[in-house]
């Protein structure tokens, strides 16, 4: 019986926290305390750079499927492929004229980054399933590289980041295929369209990210090594809990893409909610001796700091659910606002807290933050859609028999 959009949904995500739980493991013992805080901060910033390198180009996708676009394949294809090529040039120049060693790490990644960023998207809408299976694919492939790094390999970041981005790259070139893109004809009357729809929701992810990594930012410059390190497998470590979520974000956004489905949004809220529970009482129980089994007694630490953050993945599941349901709908301002606050309010706790109280004021700043962005989110879509916060927060019996039907059926 071939499985549901649902299910393959979830099993890639099993698969993704297993194979990227791995992967960590081998990339964490390879850097070692002194160099795993470093390489997440060239990441984070390769992430916020690339956000704002992808104009939003390709946030109007899903918008543009609903609408019926002709040769939208063709249309989007050009623009990434014009873009690619520019960013590369550019980059490249940069490299040259700068040779500090973490502005090349960075700024070598951006064109694949930026790339692979609104293929992504495409694919989301165009072929779920080839990408579910594809990035189960890739995930492996680097686990393997990072084993090998770690066991016949001397420490160097460069050898971490660039072999990663080959496969990245080759994640491109598969993403391409599996979507039929195919450059087209250029259209400075759809680039400018294009643009003026992406840009907010650009902004908006800008916003997203600095949420997930201001954090990190501030204790790169008010904290110590040793703390960033520390504070980043936490991070990490939630990212693999987001893995839920974005499963069920990832099915949300190619249906909501088709047809509106508000009770696909309200299982798609408390479904995420109930398996995120699970694993946090899991992690609670087993997973102090666990990271320090895996990852050394060095990182031990981390096990406080990942429970406070735990807190604060059940509002952003509010977050990332119902912001796809107004994203499709063109509600750019409705996005963004929200993100706008809780940013705000994210830099200023991290300013107060982290030089009182280190990487555990980081994590509290971040609770803080993702809380009030879930509740801004909830508070709107219920004045949208005119329905009851309650109905979107507690689970009944009926709900728990339709997420059953809703991950068993094709």
């Amino acid at each position: 019986m071939k499985m549901s959009d649902y299910a393959l949904s979830m099993t890639n995500k099993v698969f993704s926290i297993l194979i990227g739980l791995l992967s960590s493991v081998f990339y964490i013992r390879y850097l070692g305390i002194e160099y795993k805080g470093t390489y997440s901060y060239i990441g984070e910033v390769a992430a916020v750079v690339t956000i704002l390198l992808t104009l939003g180009l390709h946030q109007s996708y899903a918008w543009q499927y609903r609408q019926g676009l002709k040769d939208r394949r063709g249309a989007y294809g050009c623009v990434f492929a014009l873009q690619f090529l520019l960013l590369s040039v550019l980059c490249a120049v940069l490299c040259l004229a700068n040779r500090d060693m973490l502005f090349v790490l960075i700024a070598s990644q951006l064109p694949v980054l930026v790339l692979r960023s609104e293929l992504e998207s495409v694919m989301l809408v165009e072929n779920l399933r080839a990408y579910l299976i594809g990035d189960m694919v890739f995930k492996t492939v680097l686990c393997g590289l990072y084993f090998i790094l770690w066991r016949f390999f001397p420490v160097n970041l460069a050898f971490l980041v660039y072999p990663v981005l080959a496969v990245r790259f080759l994640e491109c070139l598969y993403w391409v295929r599996a979507a039929h893109l195919r450059p087209g004809k250029a259209d400075p009357k759809f680039l400018c369209q294009i643009l003026r729809f992406g840009f907010l929701p650009m902004l908006s992810l800008l916003l997203v990210t600095f949420n997930y990594t201001l954090d990190i930012f501030f204790l790169k410059r008010l904290g110590t090594d040793r703390e960033l390190s520390i504070y980043t497998l936490s991070a990490l470590i939630i990212n693999y809990v987001w893995v839920i979520p974005n499963a069920f974000k990832e099915v949300l956004t190619s249906k909501f893409a088709r047809a509106n489905d508000e009770e696909a949004v309200r299982l798609c809220v408390k479904c995420p909610a109930i398996l995120t529970l699970i694993v946090l009482v899991a992690f609670a129980l087993v997973g102090k001796p666990l990271i320090s089994l895996v990852f050394g007694d060095a990182f031990s630490p981390a096990w406080q700091v990942t429970l406070i953050l735990f807190v604060g993945a059940f509002p952003m599941i509010l977050y990332k659910m119902m912001g796809v349901v107004f994203l499709t709908e063109g509600k750019r301002m409705l996005y963004f606002m929200p993100l706008l606050i809780s940013a705000a309010v994210n830099a200023a706790a991290n300013l107060y807290a982290i030089p009182r109280f280190g990487m555990y004021g980081a994590a509290l700043s971040s609770v803080l933050s993702y809380s009030l962005c879930g509740c801004l989110f909830l508070f709107l879509y219920c004045r949208e859609k005119q329905v009851r916060a309650k109905d979107y927060i507690l689970p009944t019996r009926a709900d728990l028999k339709a997420m059953r039907d809703m991950l068993l059926r094709k």
